[in-house]
């Protein structure tokens, strides 16, 4: 097997709209995983480290579900705007092929 890179692949990383293609990927994926993760670990260690959600919030509900319920919402939310911004990634992933005067359609190996 070989294991020199393809020269299709490193022009395409060459380009400036790949550049800004990762770039503008790590803005959106790092912080939305910083909040998806961060409410996920924040309802687990507050309330089952703390009794400050154990309190009913609507008759028997406590606060515990009704937040665990809102991190369906919150999902659902950055799931949309990975979509909406997945379509500008796309555009630059073209123009990054474009660019390099490689076909997208081509596989790389």
């Amino acid at each position: 097997m070989d294991d020199r890179p393809d020269p299709r692949a490193t022009a395409v990383i060459a380009t400036p709209a790949f550049t800004e293609l990762v770039r503008s990927r790590r803005r959106f994926v790092v912080p939305a995983t910083i909040v998806g993760f961060g409410a996920y670990l924040a309802i687990i260690v507050v309330s089952g480290f703390t009794d400050v959600l154990s309190g009913p919030a609507l008759g028997v509900v406590s606060w515990t579900f009704v937040l665990t319920v809102l991190v369906f919402p919150l999902v659902w939310l950055l799931t949309g705007l990975y979509v909406r911004r997945a379509q500008h990634w796309d555009e630059l992933a073209d123009r990054a092929f474009a660019e390099a005067s490689v076909d997208a359609g081509s596989s790389v190996r």
